[in-house]
């Protein structure tokens, strides 16, 4: 794909495709695709940034923005390698504009917010 590519972002919409797992390993989690085969470049990523020290949280983080992005290579129909700049233009686009899905309300804070810890003695 070249730069003078004009997508509509807003109507980009990304595939329920692939997920997230805890991975038993070196790698602490794993992008895997809907056969639950492990994402390769994916993979490789996420072991250099264990191999760099990164946290556990930092390794998760980043397999759920792969877990995106791929998504959104699906969705405009390109391979990850072809990937261009306007992709990546297209896809910084797209996360300002797309809405954030929640699987389900917060409900356990909600009681405590604001209280003492009675322990501690710190407000929550």
């Amino acid at each position: 794909m070249s730069g003078d590519v004009d997508r509509v972002v807003e109507l980009i919409d990304p595939p329920r495709w692939g997920r997230v797992i805890r991975a038993s390993g070196v790698e602490p989690f794993c992008l895997v695709d809907d056969a639950g085969q492990p994402v390769e470049p994916a993979r490789r990523f996420l072991r250099d940034l264990v191999a760099q020290g990164c946290s556990t949280a930092t390794v998760r983080s980043y397999a759920y923005a792969l877990l995106r992005w791929w998504r959104f290579l699906l969705a405009v129909e390109v391979e990850w390698v072809r990937a261009s700049p306007a992709e990546a233009r297209d896809f910084v686009l797209w996360l300002q504009h797309a809405v954030k899905l929640r699987r389900s309300p917060r409900t356990t804070s909600v009681s405590t917010a604001g209280t003492v810890n009675p322990i501690t003695r710190k407000r929550y």
